[in-house]
């Protein structure tokens, strides 16, 4: 992947393939700069899904949970998200570097690799916090104890069937309209993420990564950019379905040993080895997923440069 090939006209097919066939060439390179980053984001990723399945579990079947028990849980969530946007911010490093769009390090016979990873680790901080305007939305919106998604369904589940129904359909045109305003985000989130340093030599009008001036570029292509980000979602869920599998199943294995042990005095419970099992299985698979998400992310970048191309 060099500046040429990207930025130039793809189709939504062409993006695709672009990101399949990326992720099967490099296969090896990108395991070996991202695997430690999503290793580490998945394992807190696992952790804080299986912690606040059991404060649930708690709240549903038992004497309910503590105060302490609920910072523990947005302590854990917080944790994870913090180490997913490194994790991402990682991938656009690379990406970057790819790109030629980072300044090269100096020649220097006497780096350490734990110098150079000292200085990949400060510029990774660095793209993370340049992050954050997109990625506090997920923190804020998915934090455990703010269920507006719950208390949502709970009040249109306690409507009549009419107003259900008006509700329902409301709620559907919003979210059509929704996506269609928040889709040319996409496009500035790359820009903002893609943006060459200034000193880098060939960069273009830096004009054309600013918000309004991308945000406008971004509208003008939102049918391409839902089109890729639908069908992008779709096939990562399929690539990704069956790798889960294996980490719905000890959910549902959990689930089933509380109900048993509440409703029935079943005694049989789950040994404390088949929780660390559960632990490092969910751990890998959503690692894996990890991986196959950098052939959506690939395809995302082609389309960027498809738009930026297009529109400069």
């Amino acid at each position: 992947m060099d500046k040429k090939s990207l930025f130039s006209s793809h189709s939504l097919t062409s993006c695709i393939n672009e990101g399949c066939m990326f992720l099967v060439r490099q296969l090896p390179m990108v395991s070996k700069v991202l695997m430690p980053y999503f290793t580490v984001a998945s394992f807190l990723s696992v952790l804080s899904i299986a912690y606040n399945i059991k404060l649930n579990v708690a709240v549903q079947a038992y004497s309910g949970v503590t105060l302490n028990e609920v910072i523990q849980a947005m302590a854990l969530y917080t944790l994870s998200w913090l180490a997913t946007v490194l994790a991402m911010s990682r991938m656009f490093l690379m990406f970057r570097r790819l790109m030629a769009l980072e300044i090269p390090l100096p020649e220097d016979a006497t780096a350490t690799k734990w110098m150079m990873f000292r200085r990949t680790m400060v510029r990774t901080v660095q793209l993370a916090w340049r992050s954050l305007p997109y990625t506090i939305w997920v923190l804020v919106i998915n934090m455990p104890g703010f269920p507006i998604i719950n208390t949502y369904m709970n009040y249109v589940d306690a409507l009549s069937w009419e107003k259900r129904a008006l509700i329902i359909g409301a709620t559907f045109i919003l979210s059509v309209l929704l996506a269609i305003v928040l889709a040319p985000m996409i496009y500035t989130f790359f820009c903002r993420m893609m943006k060459p340093n200034r000193e880098v030599s060939g960069v273009p009008d830096m004009k054309q990564f600013d918000f309004l001036v991308a945000y406008r570029k971004g509208f003008r292509n939102v049918v391409k950019i839902l089109s890729l980000a639908v069908w992008g979602s779709f096939l990562l869920f399929i690539a990704c379905a069956v790798i889960l599998m294996p980490g719905i199943v000890a959910t549902e294995a959990y689930l089933s040993s509380v109900e048993g042990s509440v409703n029935y005095g079943d005694t049989a419970l789950i040994p404390a080895y088949g929780y660390t099992l559960m632990y490092i299985i969910g751990t890998i698979a959503v690692t894996l997923c990890g991986i196959f998400g950098v052939a959506y992310a690939i395809s995302l970048l082609h389309l960027f440069g498809d738009i930026y191309s297009k529109n400069k």
